[in-house]
């Protein structure tokens, strides 16, 4: 079975996790300047807002919880955008070593008026 799961994420050389979670409220996954992980140090501040909150089985239900984050949001991503790449992240993960997905051509047009970069990372196992 695919499940999707999506997050906003933040990546900032200018502003710090607590800055950005100040315009967002706290996020789930937060990286400062300076931390290690297996690569070395971060070298910036990364913050990520999970915004689906159930694994989805389809790609609009997941989107929708996507375009009311950023409905809800307006000011403080406006605001962020400027100093800060703000990115929507979707997790697509599969428990069989398949899986696919469509997206309507409505949700396209609703992404492309975001003006937003997407990112699509599968995970398939079986």
């Amino acid at each position: 079975m695919l499940t999707i799961r999506a997050s906003i994420v933040i990546f900032s050389d200018k502003l710090r996790l607590d800055e950005m979670e100040k315009e967002l409220g706290e996020s789930k996954l937060g990286y400062s300047v300076g931390d290690k992980y297996c690569q070395g140090k971060r070298v910036r501040d990364i913050n990520r807002w999970k915004v689906s909150f159930h694994e989805e089985e389809n790609f609009d239900k997941c989107f929708d919880s996507v375009f009311h984050f950023f409905e809800t949001n307006k000011d403080s991503i406006d605001k962020l955008r400027s100093v800060c790449d703000v990115r929507v992240s979707f997790m697509l993960s599969s428990n069989n070593g398949q899986g696919g997905f469509y997206i309507p051509s409505d949700i396209v047009k609703k992404m492309q008026e975001l003006e937003i970069d997407y990112v699509f990372d599968a995970y398939l196992n079986y």
